[in-house]
Order: C-alpha cells, then sequence, then structure tokens
C-alpha cells in the first residue's frame, strides 16, 4: 500500500478524529460540571448502549463490509443487514430495559433505574445513524463520515459550551440530553447522506447462511473483544462504590483519544484488508500492516511519553474541578495500554483471513486473563489499579496475536518492522525533496 496514494482518504480521517480530540477536550468540560457520581452513571448508559451496537454491528452490519463489495449482492446484503440490526437493538435494549430492577439490585446500584429508562430512546435514534455510518465505511467515503460525525460531535459541543458559560454544574438528565441531541441530528445527516446507498432488495446471489457462518463467530469474538473496553466499569461496580468508577471514568474519557486514533486506522484498514485475503494479495497485506503497526505505534510512544512528563496534569486541571486530580494516576497507568494497542490491527487481519474461530481463542484467553486482573484489583481493594485491568487485555492480545499471524504465516511480522515508519518516512521526504528538483 503507497501511502502518497490514499492521502485523501487518510486526511479525511485525521479530519474526523480531530473532531474526537476536539469533542474529548470539551467533554473534559462537560465532566467538571457533573459529580463523580453522575459522569459514572452517565458512562454507564453510554458503555450500555456501546455494547448493544457493537453486538449488532457485528452480527449485522459487518457483513457490509464483508460482502458488500460485490455489486451484485449489495441491497440483498444491506436488507439482510438491515432488518438484524432492527432486531437484535429492539431485542438486546428492550431486555435491558424490562431487567432494569434486577440489574440494579445485582449491582446494589438504586440510581442505575435512572440511566436506564433511556436505554430505548438512545437505541432508537442510533439505529440510522450506525447503519449508514457503515454504507459510508463500505464505500471509503470517509469525507461523508467526517461530516456526519461533524454535526453528531458540533451539537454537543454547542450544548456543552453553553452549560458551560450560564452555569458551574449540570444535572445528569442534561447530560443525557445532550447527548441524545447529538445522536438525532446525526442521523438525520447521515440518511441524507446515503440516500443513493440505501437500497434494499432480496435480488442477488448471496445467502443468509453464508453471512451467518461469518456472523456468529465474529459476533462472538467482538463481544468478548469489547467487553473490557465498554463493560469494565460494571465489573468493577462490584467492588467499588460510583465515586471512584467515576475518577476511573474521567481517565478512560482521557484515553479515549488513543482508541478513536485505533478506530480510525481500523476502518482505514478492513476494508483494505479484506480485498488483499480475498485476492490472495499477501505481498499487499504484508506492506499495509507493518506500516500501519509502525506508524501507529511510534506515535503513540511520543505521545504517551508527553503525556507522562506533565502534559496531562495540565489538561486534568486546565479543564477539571480539583475532585479529578486523582484520576491522572489512573491515566498514567492506562498509558502502558499504548505499547499494545497498536497490535489490535491484527484483529482486523486475521477477520479478513477468514480464521473466525481462532480469533475467537485468542481474544477469550486476553479476556479471561484480563477479567482475573480485575477481580485481584477488585479483592486488594486498591482503586488506583483499577486500569491494570484494561492494560491486561491489550497485552495479552498483542502477544498472541503477534505469534498467530506469523505461524500461521498470515503476515510474517518482525520486531524490526515495528521501526520500518523510521525508515519510510525518510524516503518518503527524500522523493518529496528530489521532486522538487
Amino acid at each position: 500500500m503507497q501511502i502518497q496514494n490514499h492521502i485523501a482518504k487518510i486526511s479525511w480521517t485525521l479530519a474526523d478524529k480531530v473532531l474526537y480530540v476536539i469533542y474529548g477536550f470539551v467533554f473534559l468540560i462537560q465532566i467538571s460540571l457533573l459529580t463523580p457520581e453522575n459522569i459514572a452513571l452517565f458512562n454507564f448508559l453510554i458503555a450500555f448502549n456501546t455494547w448493544i451496537f457493537v453486538i449488532s454491528d457485528s452480527f449485522a452490519l459487518q457483513s457490509i463490509i464483508q460482502y458488500g463489495f460485490d455489486k451484485e449482492n449489495q441491497s440483498k446484503v444491506n436488507s439482510y443487514a438491515g432488518i438484524m440490526h432492527l432486531l437484535v437493538i429492539g431485542v438486546l435494549s428492550g431486555l435491558v430495559y424490562i431487567s432494569r430492577y434486577l440489574i440494579s439490585d445485582m449491582f446494589s446500584e438504586p440510581r442505575f433505574l435512572e440511566i436506564i429508562v433511556f436505554l430505548p430512546v438512545l437505541s432508537l435514534l442510533m439505529i440510522p445513524r450506525t447503519f449508514c455510518l457503515k454504507l459510508m465505511l463500505r464505500d471509503q467515503a470517509m469525507h461523508k463520515i467526517f461530516f456526519a460525525n461533524f454535526i453528531f460531535f458540533g451539537v454537543m459541543v454547542f450544548r456543552i459550551i453553553s452549560f458551560k458559560l450560564t452555569k458551574n454544574t449540570i444535572g445528569l438528565d442534561d447530560a443525557i440530553y445532550i447527548y441524545l441531541e447529538g445522536v438525532a441530528f446525526s442521523s438525520l445527516a447521515a440518511v441524507l447522506m446515503t440516500l443513493r446507498q440505501i437500497r434494499f432488495s432480496l435480488k442477488g446471489k448471496i445467502q443468509i447462511k453464508k453471512i451467518m457462518s461469518f456472523s456468529l463467530p465474529f459476533t462472538l469474538t467482538n463481544s468478548v473483544n469489547t467487553f473490557t473496553k465498554y463493560l469494565d466499569y460494571f465489573l468493577l461496580k462490584l467492588f467499588f462504590p460510583l465515586d471512584q468508577i467515576g475518577l476511573y471514568t474521567a481517565a478512560r474519557s482521557l484515553f479515549k483519544f488513543f482508541e478513536e486514533g485505533m478506530n480510525g486506522v481500523n476502518g482505514l484498514i478492513y476494508p483494505a484488508a479484506v480485498r488483499a485475503a480475498s485476492n490472495n494479495d499477501k505481498p499487499a497485506l504484508q506492506s499495509m500492516i507493518t506500516k500501519a503497526i509502525s506508524f501507529t505505534l511510534i506515535g503513540y510512544v511520543f505521545l504517551s511519553l508527553a503525556l507522562s512528563l506533565g502534559l496531562a496534569e495540565i489538561m486534568i486541571t486546565f479543564f477539571m474541578k480539583l475532585d479529578y486530580l486523582e484520576s491522572i494516576l489512573h491515566f498514567k497507568i492506562m498509558l502502558i495500554a499504548t505499547l499494545f494497542l497498536p497490535f489490535n490491527i491484527l484483529y482486523f487481519v486475521i477477520t479478513a483471513s477468514g480464521r473466525h474461530y481462532e480469533l475467537l481463542k485468542i481474544v477469550s484467553q486476553s479476556f479471561a486473563v484480563s477479567v482475573l486482573s480485575f477481580i485481584l484489583i477488585g479483592l486488594s481493594g486498591e482503586s488506583i489499579l483499577m486500569p491494570i485491568g484494561y492494560v491486561t487485555f491489550y497485552c495479552a492480545f498483542a502477544i498472541r496475536a503477534f505469534f498467530f499471524v506469523n505461524n500461521h504465516q498470515i503476515i510474517s511480522l518482525k520486531f524490526s518492522d515495528l521501526f520500518r515508519a523510521f525508515g519510510d518516512s525518510y524516503k518518503f521526504v527524500q522523493k518529496l525533496i528530489a521532486g522538487k528538483r
């Protein structure tokens, strides 16, 4: 993969991630308007909703990427994906809503009832946005993804800043309504931008059996893979009070900059990896993956060093209240995960290669190590150690995936490949200078 041939897509992806960074800073302002207990509850609602959509994305929407490149089958794949998406979201959000009293009792947290009542509405508003964004990703229309997210974040940024200028504090309901407004406007914009791509039909050669044979193992794998990312809060709530979870949430909000960076990289890599794997173009896959891992890793290492050496303290003390100072220590522990996050690209490489059950095994092993870490930390009662369970998952996955892709000759990933970004950047600069001459 020649990076210079994909500058436009990469530029729009980077611009999209800049939106996440800007919103991330503004979200820190929102955190400063909320108590640690309320920010924890708000995050529980978002985690509930996000994990439900992760399940549906894996089971229903991922087939749009996996099988949607064939023009003959696109409308049929859209139909199957749309129907399954509606069913999964409706059933899961409905089950959580019906079980709200049981969930509240299970976690000994009566205030869960305050947030679960919003879940069905939030899920309904999210359905058009998520479906249309997947169509954009299939077509690699990164500029459309940017504008859909611009509206999503823009609405929330405007509302948060308005509250900051007029109030010292806001309630939990205010935070939830801000999010609902952003989702609603973004869903409308996403639908309008993909009207030509929203085609439904049952005409096509692809069978539901083939889609299900991909979707089921992929869903199992992705649900386990994302547990640590979205539902670690619930596991920690079994051991720690809401205010401590709120501090952990603040640190995770800062770390989301790194997670969204990986989402952007994966959004570019996965469709290209599917194409390379289907064409059996191993050299292209090799070049693409080694470059992506190397550039991401080196960038993350430099940014982590800057944050560890004082930038994190500046950000937290500038944007948040003194109540959140303890979250700096949580965040610095999380920064260890940046050494392993770039290897998450291998998740999509293994997926594209069709080795779904082997990937499930790798993810399950990493998940087990992570859960054990969370339990041990919970039993210790040391809340400052909460991020270690998160770091452990990515560390375990990176090690297992690294050896797996090499042992099964999916790609040949050497330790030296992790530093190829330096050499590639030097060659790119040399070409630019030679071209100007």
